[in-house]
């Protein structure tokens, strides 16, 4: 039995991205977590996401700054020899100067740590206590006195020569709540100080402290069953709006809230550390009955817990009447709530997953189907269209439903209205042998794992006893598919490309096999091995032997493979081999099919080849032979489930197929596209215009799958990029296409790309042609531009004095220097973190000047007319 739930389980349970702290012991990031959220809400920070990274000096003045909403002064020039205008914090420290929270010296030092006493004094001034401070003795001393007079130190450890962004957070989450002092003035005119009620929260953010029980969501209130609507929460019977967050899984829940008065809305909602929260997999419940469950713990001692007798009971996230065969789900988790922590459980929380072995994926114009390998119940039917449904990979990941396909394991969570309100794709696989087995309990390798409902039922028509497999697992650790390897037997696949590859002073013969269980395996061929029936030791012999004349691989087809205990290659026989014998069969002849019916397909050959209806195709893009760049996206294994009437395989033609020799009914079909899609095919027109690539995601358009683009560069900006689209559905990705490569395109007035040309690769030292600088117009195919990679030399307000890549900087001379014009240029970088362009100011750059060898490198676009696009490639 498992006792600990995973982060993944966790975070699924809560369908949030939210820190729970009574989940499971306090840490320094659950006890952060309300305070990072509000410090978030309000613009101070970037993030809500708290490491233990330390806070530089230059951080903490511009936290300063933000947390009270302070503007920024124009300044010309530095106080400190060590922030010149280029850097990133400079207009921060330099207006904190104005403002009076730090002091002008020779140097500021801005990527120190931040002391605890540099902090509370930057911080006491901010809040205007440094009169007191001052009157109790100064720096530091006086200032720690105050910190700490003023409530200002609860929570933060001030033993520490440094302070860590958990503490940098505490401190200013505790100073938006100081009551900050008032000024009044004797008849003789002297400043007299007392205590007022207002803090930076309320006074100079509009914000006010909420807490309470969280009593209705959107979905479900305890005024209203039918809920509150999109986009709203209630604590003690108080309804308010939410800005962006989605809170539906705080009911129940103590919790401290934020309202801004000016939006009206609550900008941030986190529980209180008062919660009593327990969570407990499914299977570890051992009875229920009359409101009580019986688990067992993670010491393995039983133990009971109850319901209330009002307690609300959420289904996969939806209230439900109840039902009490549902209290007892068989996969998936219970968690239950005791707001404030005392009393019994309130709310409890039913997270009940099924799990689908995916065989084949259904995508229509207005349905989504993934149908499962072993059973038709438990198909799962969903709206493309709906965007409320959590989709994930196991590891929390977000994706796509589009990314699923055959070969994956999928938890679904399914609503009591029978509505999808969560999918976790699991990618969990081992190799293993099959060795024993004991009711719901199988033995692998000497290890029990429990079995899915769907497997339990076919396990003896899809594995033997002592027979190995790939297993697969849900999100429960249960084993939901298996697939005998091929060390099981005699195996058939496709092979995709099959190359030499060096290991050292050896070399192996590699080759890459699309199996029937779509997924896409690695093997290497064993030191002895046969291909077509004739043995070889020489890899380098057998590759010569059986290349493609026409590609740098061996041939690419259908093939019958089987390997050793090592999981080695010793023995691949291709299709077409000796005209058929061995019950393979392969042609060629079909050139002329576009959509017709593949039953007429078959009749055309010879009349005798027919299918069944469990026939299985490999469907494969074009060209055939994809050997570069490929992966599982590129392929699929489709299981038709009837082959007659309407039904045929749409843009694609057969080019081969196998046959069962008993009675010649066809097994396994190829089918490739007829279309070419592959874009960057097509030539590019010389007056193509050149971008950097913010984003390539994958969309439905019009009823078909497709990628989409974004584009920033010329007539192109980070908050209007040029949207455009592919004609197949992985043409950027098979391209390889990337965020942060530059590119140049050919669209129709659709923004449908016709073609594209890479430029250069994110993180590249060179051009793609492997030039640092291409200088003339020979260097590109058809091209009037002149492509440059260069760095900054110098900058002279809005002149960079850009110098070649090639150019040793100890040697630049004024011929070497070629001013390039930014004024009301737009200069564009790739921001890996944010996973998209973002536009850059010129104090940004850094030039080999001031920075010396860390300075910014550049590519750029220049034609006759002037300059057509600057892009940031550091």
């Amino acid at each position: 039995m498992k006792r600990i739930l995973s982060l993944v389980l966790i975070s699924a349970l809560l369908i949030t991205s939210l820190t729970f702290g009574a989940v499971a012991g306090a840490s320094a990031s659950d006890h952060s977590s309300a305070e990072a959220e509000l410090l978030f809400a309000l613009g101070v920070t970037e993030t809500s996401a708290l490491t233990e990274a330390i806070v530089t000096r230059a951080q903490f003045v511009r936290y300063a700054m933000k947390l009270a909403g302070i503007p920024l002064t124009p300044y010309n020039g530095t106080q400190f020899a060590d922030v010149p205008s280029t850097h990133a914090d400079y207009s921060y420290i330099m207006s904190a100067v104005d403002f009076g929270l730090i002091s002008i010296a020779d140097i500021f030092r801005p990527e120190d740590a931040i002391t605890p006493n540099e902090a509370f004094k930057i911080t006491v001034e901010l809040l205007g206590y440094d009169f007191m401070a001052e009157a109790k003795g100064g720096y530091p001393s006086g200032y720690l006195q105050t910190a700490q007079s003023i409530d200002l130190l609860d929570g933060v450890n001030t033993s520490n020569l440094s302070m860590s962004e958990y503490d940098v957070c505490t401190l200013l989450c505790n100073a938006l709540k100081v009551n900050l002092p008032e000024v009044t003035y004797s008849d003789k005119g002297a400043e007299q100080y007392r205590i007022g009620t207002a803090t930076l929260l309320s006074q100079y953010r509009g914000i006010v402290e909420v807490n309470g029980i969280v009593d209705g969501v959107s979905h479900y209130s305890e005024y209203d069953a039918s809920g509150l609507g999109e986009g709203r929460i209630s604590v003690n019977g108080i309804a308010y709006n939410v800005a962006t967050q989605n809170y539906d899984m705080l009911f129940g829940y103590d919790v401290t809230a934020y309202y801004d008065t000016k939006s009206q809305k609550i900008i941030s909602c986190t529980p209180t550390d008062s919660n009593r929260v327990i969570s407990v997999y499914a299977e570890d419940i051992e009875s229920y009955k009359g409101g009580t469950f019986t688990y067992i713990d993670k010491s393995s001692n039983t133990r009971s817990i109850a319901l209330s007798d009002n307690a609300t009971i959420f289904y996969n996230g939806r209230a439900f009447n109840y039902n009490e065969t549902k209290m007892l789900p068989d996969s998936g988790s219970l968690t239950f709530v005791s707001a404030g922590g005392s009393g019994a459980y309130n709310t409890l929380y039913i997270k009940s997953y099924k799990t689908i072995a995916v065989s084949k994926v259904f995508r229509g114009d207005d349905e989504f189907i993934l149908i499962d390998k072993f059973s038709n119940e438990n198909n799962l039917k969903i709206n493309p269209d709906e965007t409320t449904i959590t989709v994930a990979d196991h590891s929390g990941k977000s994706m796509s439903l589009s990314s699923m396909g055959a070969g994956d394991v999928v938890n679904a969570a399914v609503s009591d209205d029978t509505k999808v309100v969560e999918l976790i794709c699991v990618d969990d696989e081992f190799i293993g042998t099959y060795s024993g087995n004991g009711g719901d309990y199988i033995d692998i390798d000497g290890k029990m794992y429990r079995l899915t409902t769907g497997l339990k039922a076919e396990l003896a028509n899809v594995i033997t006893l002592g027979k190995q497999a790939i297993f697969r697992l849900d999100i429960d650790q249960r084993i939901a598919d298996a697939v005998p390897t091929s060390g099981s037997g005699e195996e058939l696949g496709y092979l995709v490309v099959g190359r030499v590859l060096k290991k050292g002073m050896t070399s192996e013969l590699g080759a890459r096999i699309l199996n029937l269980d779509g997924k896409i395996y690695d093997y290497y061929f064993a030191d002895t091995f046969n291909i077509n029936g004739k043995g070889y030791k020489d890899c380098e012999q057998a590759y010569a032997d059986h290349k493609s004349s026409e590609y740098d691989s061996l041939l690419c087809s259908v093939v019958k493979y089987t390997v050793d205990d090592e999981g080695k290659i010793k023995s691949l026989t291709y299709s077409d081999y000796e005209g058929g014998n061995g019950g393979l069969y392969f042609t060629n002849k079909i050139d002329n099919l576009t959509n017709g019916l593949l039953a007429q397909s078959f009749n055309n050959i010879n009349n005798q080849i027919i299918t069944d209806k469990s026939t299985i195709i490999f469907k494969v893009p074009n060209p055939l032979y994809s050997v570069d760049n490929v992966d599982d996206e590129l392929y699929s294994v489709e299981k038709a489930s009837i082959f007659y009437g309407e039904n045929s395989i749409n843009g694609y033609r057969l080019v081969g197929y196998t046959t069962n020799p008993d009675d010649g009914m066809s097994k396994y079909l190829l089918a490739q596209k007829v279309a070419n899609d592959a874009s960057a095919d097509v030539d590019v027109d010389d007056d193509a215009q050149l971008y950097m690539v913010s984003s390539v995601s994958k969309v439905v358009v019009d009823g078909d799958f497709c990628e989409k683009m974004e584009l920033c560069g010329f007539g192109a900006s980070v908050s209007s990029p040029l949207i455009v689209y592919s004609k197949g559905e992985n043409d950027f990705t098979a391209g390889s296409i990337a965020g942060g490569d530059i590119i140049r395109i050919m669209k129709n007035d659709k923004n449908m790309v016709q073609g594209f040309e890479i430029i250069w690769k994110n993180g590249a030292s060179t051009f793609v042609d492997g030039s640092a600088e291409i200088t003339n117009e020979a260097s590109l195919e058809n091209t009037k531009y002149k492509f440059r990679m260069v760095y900054a030399y110098g900058i002279r307000t809005d002149v960079i004095d850009a110098v070649s890549v090639n150019t040793s900087p100890a040697n630049v001379t004024m011929a070497d220097k070629k001013p390039l014009y930014v004024k009301g240029m737009s200069i564009f970088k790739y921001d890996n973190r944010a996973k998209a362009v973002v536009e850059i100011p010129v104090n940004e750059i850094k030039d080999y000047e001031n920075f010396g060898n860390d300075r910014s490198v550049f590519i750029y676009a220049k034609r006759y007319q002037g300059t057509m696009g600057i892009f940031m490639a550091d």
